[in-house]
């Protein structure tokens, strides 16, 4: 093998080791020193509270959140999800020179949504999702729910509704 080629396996060696060692002990301890600001950053989109349980990175960089659930303005649990994957695409977000646009897709794993209806007809979620003028969100990415529920209590009667998208 020629001297080249063995500079540049060697290279590329070096660059997959730190790629991993980045991703296995350093990732850890800023992801949970990052909690409030992704916390703080998804309560920009929601009236109310946001709670993640543990933050996680895969290899492909694919973020992940356990244990979230999204809270009313009163304090009451509005959905709740064991996870939710975001991947990334990181040129997109470096071209537009805005992080919250790098979101690429967003999926909701296996949550429940807790519809209820007052005796006025008023329901919960109303003013749960925070209104955007049209044109001035930064979010362009894609948000699957997978195997999701939803449990609707109306002065009518109650059901459980299957929930994919």
């Amino acid at each position: 093998m020629s001297k080249a080629k063995a500079v540049v396996l060697v290279i590329i060696a070096a660059l997959l080791a730190g790629y991993f060692v980045v991703l296995r002990l350093l990732m850890p301890g800023i992801l949970q020193q990052m909690m409030p600001l992704v916390e703080k950053t998804a309560a920009e989109y929601v009236n109310g509270k946001i709670n993640i349980g543990a933050l996680h990175m895969s290899d492909s960089l694919q973020l992940t959140a356990d244990d979230v659930a999204i809270y009313d303005k009163e304090g009451r649990v509005v959905a709740i999800a064991p996870s939710v994957t975001i991947n990334f695409d990181l040129l997109r977000g470096l071209f537009k020179a805005d992080p919250i646009k790098a979101v690429s897709i967003v999926n909701v794993n296996q949550p429940v949504l807790y519809l209820h209806m007052d005796d006025k007809e008023h329901w919960n979620i109303k003013d749960v999702i925070k209104q955007k003028e049209p044109g001035k969100t930064s979010f362009v990415g894609l948000v699957r729910i997978n195997s999701g529920r939803s449990e609707v209590a109306t002065p009518f009667g109650k059901w459980d509704i299957g929930v994919d998208g």
